[in-house]
């Protein structure tokens, strides 16, 4: 049996992420779309760089997203006038009048998939998981600068090289 944490990190993100095309579905959202709108209502809108930051996600990655929810009238963009590259995304009155359901639905998510763990467990998982969460992050920042101060890193004997 497997026992690294990226094993089973990744069967979990793909179990959520199966819920998750299974539920939101019926409400017109991708998986990660959801986040997006939880941190949108919350907040009422926020700039492209400070989602992608709180997210995240790539520059490309959330210009797709953003880009699929403005087509189904979900979400608004409102480019600064003195700098077209600060934009500033909100939520639409058709996105917040399924706000309701789509936040049950979460509700509902979480709880079938956490069924089998007490409130503690749930407590201490989530804790676990923004710890994690914040050290990748913080890897991916110390490789992306040391790829950028060394170039790329040497392939290790015996990978696959195309």
């Amino acid at each position: 049996m497997r026992t690294e944490l990226s094993f089973w990190l990744a069967r979990l993100h793909r179990a959520y992420h199966a819920v998750a095309w299974e539920e939101l579905d019926e409400h017109g959202y991708y998986p990660i779309q959801e986040w997006l709108m939880l941190e949108l209502w919350d907040t009422g809108g926020a700039r492209f760089s400070t989602l992608r930051r709180r997210l995240g996600m790539s520059s490309a990655s959330l210009s797709r997203t953003l880009r699929r929810m403005s087509r189904g009238q979900l979400i608004e963009t409102v480019v600064a006038p003195r700098d077209r590259q600060d934009v500033f995304v909100r939520p639409t009155q058709l996105s917040r009048f399924g706000e309701p359901e789509v936040r049950a639905t979460i509700r509902y998510m979480e709880d079938e998939l956490w069924r089998n763990l007490t409130t503690a467990q749930r407590e201490e998982f989530g804790e676990m998981l923004r710890g994690a969460a914040q050290s990748a992050a913080q890897a991916v920042d110390r490789i992306r600068a040391t790829r950028a101060r060394v170039g790329p890193i040497p392939n290790p004997v015996g990978r696959y090289e195309p």
